[in-house]
């Protein structure tokens, strides 16, 4: 109940334990969690990830439902967090959608990621060419034998 919660976290807060939302040291988290059974523990990361859903980064959100343990909440977070990335132009996009396909999630997860991730690396593929065209100069054409077709290959400087 969210009045027996505010209560215990102002005790917690006066006997300094916690600061606000988060433990004063690493060390009071870490004892904690040692005392905890894993299906708490799953339980918790899966009450912050419905919480933060709505608020907070969908990366921190795919973690939180990956520690609980349920791995189709996760994927859709997943998903979210690589086109933020890949939008600002960082390589952990591709890491997310690689983790979402190793999930065991529901197929639909699976090929929503593959095709981003398609899309992705086509994406990048015509940004490189764009980058770095293949241009004719320095090189010789040489026709090929009975085919008509003529290859390009570069000339020894």
């Amino acid at each position: 109940k969210p009045l027996e919660l505010e209560e215990a976290l102002i005790e917690l807060e006066e006997a300094q334990i916690m600061r606000g939302e988060r433990f004063q040291h690493d060390l009071l988290l870490e004892a904690v969690l040692a005392d905890m059974s894993l299906s708490i523990k799953r339980f918790l990361h899966r009450k912050c990830a419905e919480y933060l859903e709505q608020r907070g980064d969908p990366a921190r959100v795919a973690q939180h439902w990956l520690e609980g343990n349920n791995f189709d909440r996760a994927a859709p977070a997943l998903f979210a967090a690589a086109k933020i990335a890949y939008s600002l132009g960082r390589t952990e996009a591709i890491d997310l959608l690689q983790q979402i396909m190793t999930l065991p999630v529901a197929l639909e997860h699976k090929h929503r990621a593959q095709a981003y991730l398609s899309r992705v690396f086509t994406e990048d593929l015509r940004i490189a060419e764009a980058q770095h065209p293949v241009s004719g100069a320095g090189e010789e054409t040489h026709g090929g034998r009975g085919s008509g077709a003529q290859t390009h290959c570069p000339t020894a400087a």
